[in-house]
């Protein structure tokens, strides 16, 4: 699956960019370059998928793809596709209906609502079997402390609510092949045993780590997407996370978005912040593709934005200077930033 998903992202990255691009975007970089990326290339469902991916370890499954030639670089150093890679895809296309992330609005949650739910099973399979010593599989205070709120409000047996849990995931895991299904319980653990590592999974179904990592988060994502879309099962509703929803601005954009509301220009808040004219202008576009009640007229008018928009879709890339090169000069690459953005509100 991981390769399927690299294989993926360079395919849309058209050649425009580096593999590192791709790094950014699977660890959930936030930086305005990252998330401008992620919606430019419509890759936001990957976006933030994989926050622990090593460095070193995106290297050395790039590298492999770059040996089996599906993947080739062109003067730039910008990464494409190669035809054999194209083959590849086109063989897996039907897996991607498979896929379930939607990184971008939910990867904190879903990271958060994965754990809550191995620590719940662990907790709930100890308790009813009457053992309420162990040692938790999860250490995050986070979300042991979610996990214990959980149990505090729960009127229910533990027997009665491990079998109820135990219907409401077999119901959502119908929707999965049987290795898949097995990889996902083989992770969890429970009083009877462990659950195996994503390296312990790789050995035992001969894929990488990244491969049962990607599976088991897929279907916590399905689960998880299930229940935002109001499916009713109870048990798991209960392992949502509490807090509201992380917004996918930088520190910094935040910082240049409060004062925009309050009407201070580009230039007031440049000076305001110490920071470049440029920096400030980067934030205003990263603002866009998440506001939709600022008046962006007042940076580029609506004439200018369509002139821009009607432009890259005639060249049919995303490489500003080609963009900028096809248009009038006094529309500046601020303007072409800002209209490439206002596309997906």
């Amino acid at each position: 699956m991981f390769t399927f998903i690299l294989l993926n992202c360079i395919s849309k990255l058209n050649g425009e960019r580096t593999v590192y691009n791709i790094y950014h975007l699977l660890t959930g970089k936030k930086s305005t370059q990252t998330i401008q990326d992620s919606f430019a290339y419509q890759l936001t469902e990957y976006f933030g998928i994989y926050p622990a991916l090593k460095r070193s370890d995106f290297q050395i499954e790039v590298d492999k793809l770059d040996q089996l030639d599906y993947i080739d670089f062109n003067k730039n150093g910008y990464v494409l596709v190669t035809s054999e890679g194209n083959e590849i895809l086109a063989h897996h296309q039907k897996d991607f209906l498979q896929y379930h992330f939607q990184g971008m609005d939910h990867s904190k949650e879903v990271l958060i609502f994965a754990n809550s739910l191995i620590l719940f099973i662990q907790t709930c399979t100890h308790i009813a079997a009457d053992q309420r010593s162990f040692i938790p599989i999860i250490d995050e205070q986070e979300i042991q402390k979610h996990v214990k709120n959980i149990w505090r409000n729960i009127p229910d047996e533990p027997a009665t609510l491990l079998n109820q849990l135990y219907k409401e995931l077999l119901m959502l895991l119908d929707n999965f092949s049987t290795s898949h299904i097995h990889m996902f319980l083989d992770r969890l653990t429970s009083v009877q045993k462990i659950g195996s590592t994503y390296e312990q999974l790789a050995q035992q179904y001969h894929l990488s780590k990244h491969d049962t990592y990607c599976v088991f988060m897929n279907i916590v994502y399905f689960i998880y997407m299930q229940l935002k879309k109001g499916a009713n099962y109870r048990v798991l509703k209960l392992l949502m996370p509490q807090r509201e929803k992380a917004t996918r601005l930088t520190a910094s954009a935040k910082n240049t978005f409060l004062l925009l509301k309050k009407g201070y220009t580009i230039n007031q808040i440049a000076v305001m912040r110490q920071l470049r004219v440029n920096t400030i202008q980067d934030h205003i576009v990263e603002i866009a593709y998440v506001d939709r009640e600022v008046d962006w007229s007042v940076f580029v008018s609506e004439m200018t934005r369509q002139s821009i928009i009607n432009t890259t879709s005639n060249l049919q890339t995303n490489k500003l200077k080609e963009i900028k090169q096809s248009l009038p000069e006094e529309i500046s690459y601020f303007q072409i930033k800002l209209a490439l953005a206002l596309k997906y509100q």
